[in-house]
């Protein structure tokens, strides 16, 4: 019998999935109309529709310059600088909490998420993390990537922006010890609607109580109410002593998009435990990658550790968010104004926080606007309200309410 085979395993390789959202980026970018929109990817846009580089962000680039930073591998747990000064921006400046995390650089929170993901495969014997409906896509394809079973809790009532908190707790409340439960941190993406700090204190008492793993993406830090107070249920979880990991991004807070920075930081229960993951995750990256790229952590880690710096990034980012809530508001009022019949439809956007908010247009609906109008949404119907601005916002409000109107859905 011969041993030679005629097929060669590259032919065995399936169909790639198209990404719903840099798939809809490459389609926009395509399109020649010269007042086409894109509301579909998540990164921050100024009033000119450009992609703004932070002052703060070119005055530690020319610092670094200057010094001349030695190209050299980075340790497999990234720049100690950068993951001190990360560190603290998540759980604050308590020393006494310092002993119990670990903090790791990562290739942006993806990376962050799929290295967290390694390590739960590895320790959780039950291997089964739940993620919420609706949520990010790309969660559900990092975790089972590694082996994960990935389960579905709700997190909106059917059609409507209210969470459905009742559901969600009976969820939680019926899974075994040591499942994982993702959670965004604040600034849900697509919804944008964000649980309230009564009923942070509620799921930590029951993660507590039935012994589960929380899981954070914090990808948006900043954009909700302010750095502080979007932290504040990393911080509650940990006064609480629950073990969990965050999964951070600087991509959005910092602009640093094609630097790749983030973070991955695991709560510990005792300093013991906290020496033994971060061998653990040295370890995962390695394997991976063996180490992350310098430059953007070296310039977030000056940012954060000089007082100037750090407080013009602070004023450059107040400034964003504010920019973010007066387009929300300034949309609300355009659909409204235009298409007063769906004006309870649209009433409660304003509760929402972060750079998204649901429009409730379906997919052939989000398909019209595209080609008649050039305006582009993901399909589920997310919109990203930093890629609106004064000379589009109208168009927006007005092309919107007409899908609504004019295409089933």
């Amino acid at each position: 019998m011969s041993l030679v085979s005629n097929v060669h395993p590259f032919s065995n390789a399936p169909e790639g999935r198209s990404d719903p959202i840099f798939g809809l980026l490459q389609t926009y970018l395509a399109d020649t109309r010269p007042n086409k929109v894109n509301l579909g990817i998540g990164m921050y846009y100024d009033e000119h529709g450009a992609l703004p580089v932070l002052k703060s962000v070119r005055k530690s680039m020319r610092m670094l310059n200057e010094k001349s930073v030695a190209p050299d591998y980075l340790p497999m747990g990234g720049y100690a600088a950068y993951c001190r000064e990360a560190q603290r921006l998540l759980f604050g400046n308590d020393e006494s909490d310092s002993r119990c995390v670990t903090t790791i650089q990562t290739l942006g929170g993806s990376g962050a998420l799929r290295i967290g993901a390694e390590a739960l495969k590895r320790l959780c014997t039950d291997g089964q993390i739940w993620i919420c409906s609706p949520g990010w896509d790309n969660h559900a394809a990092i975790f089972s990537s590694v082996g994960l079973a990935v389960q579905f809790y709700p997190y909106l009532a059917p059609d409507s922006r209210q969470i459905d908190f009742d559901a969600m707790v009976a969820c939680f409340d019926n899974l075994r010890s040591n499942s994982i439960i993702l959670l965004h941190t604040c600034c849900h993406n697509p919804s944008g609607i964000d649980l309230s700090h009564a009923q942070w204190e509620v799921l930590v008492r029951l993660f507590k109580k039935n012994r589960l793993i929380p899981f954070l993406d914090f990808a948006y830090q900043g954009f909700g109410e302010g750095i502080d107070e979007d932290a504040w249920p990393i911080r509650l979880l940990s006064e609480s002593a629950i073990p969990f990991l965050v999964a951070s991004s600087f991509s959005k807070n910092f602009g640093l998009y094609n630097q790749r920075c983030g973070v991955l930081s695991a709560f510990c229960a005792n300093p013991l435990e906290t020496e033994r993951m971060r061998g653990l995750l040295n370890e995962i990256v390695r394997s991976s990658y063996s180490n992350p790229p310098a430059y953007g952590a070296h310039i977030i880690a000056q940012i954060l550790s000089n007082e100037p710096l750090r407080e013009l990034w602070k004023e450059e980012l107040d400034q964003m968010r504010s920019r973010i809530i007066l387009m929300r508001q300034r949309l609300i009022k355009a659909l409204t104004d235009s298409h007063p019949q769906y004006a309870e439809d649209y009433e409660d956007l304003d509760s929402c926080r972060g750079m998204f908010i649901t429009t409730g247009l379906k997919r052939n609906q989000t398909r019209w606007l595209q080609n008649e109008y050039g305006i582009y949404l993901i399909e589920n119907g997310r919109l990203c309200l930093a890629g609106l601005n004064d000379g589009n916002i109208d168009l927006v409000a007005e092309a919107i309410g007409q899908a609504t109107t004019l295409v089933p859905n």
